[in-house]
């Protein structure tokens, strides 16, 4: 498992991953900075029962879920999607990933911006 998630062992981001019965099986430098080596413990006791509901679900359905958190005033986005050992194989987890967004970002409507052409 480590070794298909190896590549974000350094990124920018955190990156966190557990297995189909919710236990966490790999965690990035960041990861492990902001949250503590929580690698071989279940994701269920990271989270309040509401959160848990959502993961199960993920983990039952394959869906994704993306929403935006303010905490100590940074802004960071959080992906939480499936993640697969073998490319169209089964669902191996979750995968979450928290991008700190810096103040201010832009965003590009490139919708709006091929009508003006």
């Amino acid at each position: 498992m480590e070794q298909t998630l190896n590549h974000f062992e350094n990124a920018a981001f955190s990156a966190t991953a557990c297995d189909m019965e919710g236990t966490i099986v790999y965690q990035n430098a960041l990861s492990i900075k902001r949250k503590g080596d929580v690698r071989g413990k279940s994701v269920f006791g990271c989270h309040k029962e509401k959160s848990n509901e959502i993961i199960r679900r993920m983990l039952k359905s394959g869906e994704s879920y993306t929403y935006e958190i303010v905490i100590h005033g940074q802004h960071r986005l959080i992906q939480q999607m499936p993640w697969y050992q073998v490319a169209g194989g089964e669902m191996s987890g979750l995968l979450e990933i928290i991008i700190d967004l810096p103040e201010g970002y832009p965003t590009f409507d490139r919708d709006k911006e091929k009508l003006k052409k």
